[in-house]
């Protein structure tokens, strides 16, 4: 297939020499990296806490330019996860089978998402409390009064 004639006049236009983008994208790469390890330290929930680390691995090996045969993204994955990206889900869903047995279907739906009001807060649920009420009120005054 050959490439149209706005994307080979687009070629032509380009530099052939790319010494000031090297500059630019390692510049650029350091602060996208640096926000990324704050994003990641700030992080409370593990798991988001992974996808950053995840997100700053696939960067620093994009812009050192190594695994070009297999992509950044697909060595840090087996970097971090052991797992090329493709089977990373498929494992969380082995995983939770394993764990749920019988009752994988109560929490997630056919197509392995949570359920609605099935997050942390069901399952932690809140604690009861007394009603709110004044301590000074005669209501109350009287049946301490009479006990």
């Amino acid at each position: 297939m050959s490439a149209t004639p706005a994307l080979q006049s687009e070629v032509q236009r380009m530099p052939k020499d790319f010494s000031c983008f090297e500059a630019l994208s390692e510049g650029l790469s350091r602060r996208i990296l640096a926000r990324l390890l704050d994003a990641e330290s700030e992080e409370l929930n593990p798991d988001y806490r992974t996808d950053y680390r995840l997100a700053r691995v696939t960067v620093a090996y994009a812009a050192s330019g190594e695994y070009e045969l297999c992509g950044p993204y697909v060595a840090a994955s087996y970097m971090l996860l052991g797992l090329h990206p493709d089977k990373v889900w498929p494992e969380i869903v082995a995983r939770r089978k394993a764990q749920l047995a019988g009752d994988y279907s109560i929490w997630y739906d056919e197509a392995d998402n949570l359920r609605l009001g099935m997050g942390p807060a069901f399952v932690c649920g809140a604690s009861p409390k007394k009603p709110v009420h004044s301590e000074s009120s005669p209501k109350y005054r009287a049946a301490g009064a009479a006990a």
